[in-house]
């Protein structure tokens, strides 16, 4: 029987890092679910579900947890929740403001919305300012109307633009 568990890992980006933690996990008979990463600002992220046999799951994250100029850090997966939801992709563009991501989340966990992916980024506009741009996947209550929430999110910035996508 397989055993499942979350790696996340963070540490200066360099060629190969990846590769280690693959190889350590094909060592170890295991393989890779689900990855997600990111290099920001030299800095590499990422957040990987692994799948390994319970016979080699003890080796397979301790020597995971060795790997060199990494953090690794093990956690357990919890079974997904049986929850009705429906999946749902955002597209938000606004002026930027001090608040706005603290704003967007708290409304969306006012609710019982889960966030699934949001990235953000912030641009310099013509005008001296800054723009706002947010990519969300959420899943949302199965009885919770979408419109109404695209509303509600859109009277939380000037010039705040919600799409579905």
């Amino acid at each position: 029987m397989n055993a499942h568990f979350l790696m996340t890992v963070v540490g200066p980006d360099r060629p190969g890092m990846l590769n280690q933690l693959a190889a350590t996990t094909h060592h170890h008979q295991g393989k890779w679910l689900n990855t997600r990463t990111i290099n920001l600002d030299g800095q590499f992220a990422a957040i990987i579900k692994v799948e390994a046999p319970r016979s080699e799951l003890q080796q397979l994250q301790e020597a995971l947890t060795e790997a060199p100029r990494m953090l690794v850090q093990i956690h357990e997966c919890h079974p997904e929740q049986t929850v009705l939801a429906k999946p749902v992709h955002l597209q938000i563009d606004a002026a930027d403001r001090p608040g706005l991501v603290n704003d967007i989340t708290a409304t969306l966990d006012g609710h019982g919305i889960s966030v699934e992916k949001l990235e953000c980024h912030r641009v310099a506009s013509a005008d001296g300012g800054a723009l706002f741009t947010a990519e969300l996947a959420v899943h949302m209550p199965a009885e919770l109307d979408v419109d109404l929430v695209l509303m509600e999110l859109e009277g939380l910035g000037e010039k705040m633009i919600v799409q579905r996508v």
